[in-house]
């Protein structure tokens, strides 16, 4: 019988698993029998006997959400500390096995895989990724929540660089991981910040988010910069210029290692430290900037003219949507809506990469290629809450939450619109398509497995998914109740309210339907994106950011360029010789001038001093005889005087 003490180090090792087995694919793929889809599948069913262990610990222990430190990284209580541990509840356990289902569904649609350059990098991708979403998700500090983020940054890299040999793909697999690289840097950046005046930061301990002090000048910096960095890894406008590129890797390969994974990596520090980041003020801006992003986002994506850019549009407006429920109406509804944007975006996703976007049709196709377009429908059913799946609830408690302020209400009504309206296009669009690549039937139905693991009888514990008031048709008790102390996700106070918020997102539901397909139907009639002018073309170029951004860095590269120019040919090749020239000769000249003036100088000395004695002797020697005879008489009147004085 396993107990809650064993389980960290059992859930550490089931993770480390699965990264090992992603490594050793991405290392040794190309050697190993079938590129070691039958190493990635055992991490998968690890990981699943790893999760089912911990669900039964915690429902002997009624659900509740537990934690086990390990240690320290310095002294406890001392500021800045770091705490080592593992948190685990029912909503991290739930996104974990999310993640696995759709790993799962992914590594069922093998020929798809195959069909890449490299497939083994796609298997170390998703295997990374789905290990980081688990581990941001146990992590009782967001130190390692960052690692678990980073993880997924990494595998998405991998997903794209799949096709690093071809021309553009090294430049978008670039561009997507500086991007969410810095993103990462920013959020560690913030939270390192507000480490500086506490000890722990611990989820396990919400007291030790708190300082006595209050919100010194260093908190705020830091929850800013904390934020910021979970806005750029949700991918919010204006970072959509990766996420609109035209890409060859498939889209369900490219939805889950690039977006999915990486955004319900960061959800799980946005909802673990949301009552701190809200309590410092912080977390209200966040939730409007979210909403502004969404608008953006929707904006880009409703006049592209390839499908697979408008996905990637309606994802970042997705996360952005759910980020702001989270601020305006709570971790519950927001989880539900997480819930569907997964499931649902990923089921779209897959049915997409079974349909062809040009070429013949196959006779023998026809079938599969109309579940497809079914399922591909039900997915975005899914995902925006027409299936009474839980987002409908979600959805409608938001609109209710705010119903006394008309104002926000139709604000947050206008948002949700939007992004209805852009899924739904995109659904009729991929509906319009007939043609099937070849892959096998597991593809094509494997979706449904996600319709049926998002329904509303497993989260909301109603047949409507809570979209009804009074529960009229409850027939479990709620999961998302469950999951989060009590917080309900079903019910509202006012009945007023919610039966107000309730025909209000209804109706923007069936409108959104009938707009959709009016928007597909131009979409499909309008072969070049060309056509579009003024403030349509502006906005399906994705508000230029790309071009400013090129721009910018060709100006930054014009000026590098000037100042290596400056340096390389003024500095070193003219300035720096002549300089360099002139001090030598006028070094050497002096030396040279020197020198010549002390020899000579030492010359004339040494002659005077030589040539005195030398014309005495020589005088001497060469005397007349006069000169002896003046000596002798001189020699001669000495010897007399001293002979005289005697």
């Amino acid at each position: 019988m396993i107990t809650l003490p064993e389980l960290p180090v059992l859930l550490v090792a089931g993770i480390a698993y699965f990264l090992l087995a992603g490594l050793i694919i991405l290392i040794w793929g190309r050697r190993l029998s079938r590129h070691g889809d039958w190493l990635a599948w055992s991490g998968v069913l690890v990981a699943l006997g790893v999760f089912a262990a911990l669900a039964g610990a915690l429902a002997e222990e009624g659900y509740r959400a537990w934690h086990l430190g390990r240690g320290w990284v310095g002294s406890p209580g001392e500021t800045g500390a770091i705490a080592v541990g593992v948190l685990e509840d029912p909503v991290g356990l739930a996104v974990a096995l999310i993640a696995l289902a759709l790993t799962a569904v992914a590594f069922s649609s093998r020929q798809l895989i195959l069909k890449e350059p490299r497939p083994e990098r796609i298997y170390a991708a998703l295997s990374f990724s789905t290990a980081g979403v688990a581990l941001s998700w146990i992590s009782l500090t967001p130190w390692l929540a960052f690692i678990g983020i980073g993880l997924t940054v990494l595998g998405g890299f991998f997903a794209l660089g799949a096709r690093w040999e071809e021309n553009g793909e090294a430049a978008l697999a670039t561009r997507f991981v500086i991007q969410r690289s810095g993103g990462l840097i920013l959020a560690v950046f913030g939270a390192c910040g507000l480490a500086l005046s506490r000890a722990g930061l611990s989820w396990g301990d919400p007291a030790s988010w708190s300082t006595d002090a209050g919100l010194v000048p260093v908190d705020l910096i830091g929850g800013i910069c904390l934020l910021a960095g979970l806005f750029v890894q949700l991918q919010p406008f204006p970072f959509l210029g990766w996420a609109l590129t035209p890409s060859g890797v498939p889209t369900l390969l490219r939805a889950l290692s690039t977006q999915i994974f990486p955004g319900l990596a960061t959800f799980a520090v946005l909802i673990r430290s949301g009552a701190e980041l809200e309590r410092m003020g912080l977390l209200v801006p966040f939730g409007w900037v979210q909403l502004l992003s969404v608008a953006f986002a929707v904006g880009a994506g409703l006049f592209q003219s390839q499908w697979r850019m408008g996905f990637g549009a309606w994802l970042s407006s997705a996360f952005s949507i759910t980020s702001a429920c989270l601020v305006f109406s709570g971790p519950a509804n927001a989880f539900s809506l997480l819930v569907g944007v997964a499931l649902g975006g990923t089921a779209v996703a897959g049915c997409a990469s079974s349909l062809g976007f040009g070429g013949s049709q196959s006779a023998s196709n026809r079938s599969r290629a109309l579940w497809a377009r079914i399922l591909g429908f039900a997915g975005m059913a899914t995902a925006t809450g027409l299936l009474l799946f839980a987002p409908a609830g979600g959805f409608i408690q938001w609109i209710s939450g705010a119903w006394n302020d008309p104002l926000v209400a139709a604000l947050f009504a206008l948002a949700i619109f939007a992004h209805l309206c852009l899924g739904w296009k995109l659904a009729w669009q991929l509906s319009f398509v007939k043609n099937l690549v070849q892959v096998p039937w597991v593809s094509v139905l494997s979706p449904v497995l996600l319709v049926l693991f998002g329904l509303a009888v497993a989260w909301r514990g109603s047949l409507t998914g809570g979209a009804i008031p009074g529960d009229p048709d409850r027939v479990a008790p709620s999961a998302i109740e469950l999951f989060f102390n009590g917080q309900s996700a079903t019910g509202i106070l006012e009945e007023s309210a919610f039966l107000g918020a309730s025909g209000t997102f209804w109706t923007s539901l069936v409108v959104a339907l009938a707009l959709g397909y009016w928007l597909a139907r131009k979409a499909r009639q309008r072969k070049e994106p060309q056509e579009l002018k003024g403030v349509a073309l502006f906005v399906a170029e994705g508000y230029r950011v790309d071009r400013g951004a090129e721009r910018g860095l060709k100006l930054i590269a014009r000026l590098g360029g000037q100042v290596v120019e400056a340096i390389d040919e003024r500095v070193w090749r003219e300035w720096l010789p002549r300089g360099a020239d002139f001090a030598i000769r006028r070094i050497a000249a002096l030396a040279m001038a020197i020198d010549t003036r002390l020899l000579s100088g030492l010359r004339l000395a040494l002659r005077k001093c030589v040539d005195a004695p030398a014309a005495g002797l020589q005088l001497i020697q060469n005397g007349n005889i006069q000169w002896y005879i003046f000596f002798a008489i001189g020699s001669g009147v000495l010897m007399l005087l001293h002979f005289m004085r005697s």
